[in-house]
């Protein structure tokens, strides 16, 4: 049993045991679920910021904002609102129309002429298209700053024939979840916390640039995903936005500011309820190995 063996194990050898029974890709959420758990638990444990944990370099970072296949009009007036919150990036989805996406960006570019663009198609493109895209928007002076999986994931041809196009000659990079070109895009849902880490490590050895995303999460998982970008700073795209298109929100206490860009708190994590001010650092201390006891033994 995992839980008879938790006590003076480093948190290390905790979540190894977790990744070993939360294996593969159709427990990457599950897993990374119970590792944002424990790892905020430990934090909180010792009154350090997760933000600290992940290195301590930033506790703010800047996200982009998402821009939904819309009409021309609707998203001039989107671009607008935003501009005026403060966002500095929007991303568009683009849908493989190549007379209606040019037209949406236009607009966009309209409605914000200083944001910075980043084009995410979901594999909807063809090679050929996904280069005749960025031929028109060169031309029009609307290049993005990043194409997000321009092409199908399993065309491994034609992601290397664009990646290579768009960086020589547009000077655009290529983002892909699952394949490393010039931009990885992390995702803990997908790769857990601990996978997430051990790939942005690789990332930069390889010398690849570094993007976090998420899967339309809450504002809980978003705000771990925000300290885990801002600590490092290692992170040169920020794509958490999806708190801001909830139409409900199960998280109560707020995890950041919600304008664009986020600070994490400096002293403390965030957590789903607060502990009494006069709670010692002792109490504080037994009541999160508590937690992550009945959490294991919850798991297995």
């Amino acid at each position: 049993m995992l839980t008879t063996r938790t006590t003076g194990m480093p948190l290390i050898s905790v979540l190894s045991k977790v990744g070993r029974i939360l294996q593969g890709h159709n427990f990457a959420s599950v897993r990374a679920g119970v590792e944002m758990a424990l790892i905020n638990a430990v934090a909180n444990m010792i009154g350090m910021p997760l933000w600290r944990v992940f290195g301590g370099v930033s506790n703010t970072i800047s996200t982009d904002i998402t821009i939904p296949t819309a009409s021309p009009a609707q998203a001039h007036q989107l671009a607008s609102d935003y501009c005026s919150k403060g966002f500095q990036t929007l991303k568009l989805k683009v849908e493989s129309n190549l007379v209606s996406d040019i037209e949406m960006l236009r607009a966009v570019r309209g409605g914000h002429p200083e944001c910075s663009l980043i084009l995410d198609a979901n594999g909807r493109y063809s090679s050929s298209e996904a280069l005749q895209l960025l031929q028109i928007l060169h031309e029009l002076k609307l290049s993005p700053v990043l194409f997000e999986q321009p092409v199908h994931r399993n065309d491994w041809d034609g992601l290397g024939w664009v990646t290579k196009i768009a960086k020589e000659k547009y000077g655009v990079s290529v983002a892909a979840d699952e394949k490393i070109w010039h931009v990885i895009n992390i995702k803990l849902a997908k790769l857990g916390v601990l996978g997430s880490v051990e790939t942005a490590e690789l990332a930069q050895a390889s010398g690849l640039e570094l993007m976090i995303g998420g899967m339309a999460e809450s504002r809980l998982a978003v705000g771990f995903a925000g300290h885990l970008a801002a600590g490092p700073g290692c992170f040169k795209y920020i794509d958490l936005d999806s708190p801001f298109h909830l139409l409900e929100d199960p998280v109560l206490k707020r995890t950041f500011h919600m304008k664009g860009t986020y600070t994490n708190p400096k002293f403390h994590n965030f957590t789903l309820g607060t502990a009494d001010s006069r709670e010692s650092l002792s109490e504080k201390s037994t009541r999160y190995q508590n937690l992550i006891y009945h959490l294991l033994n919850f798991l297995i």
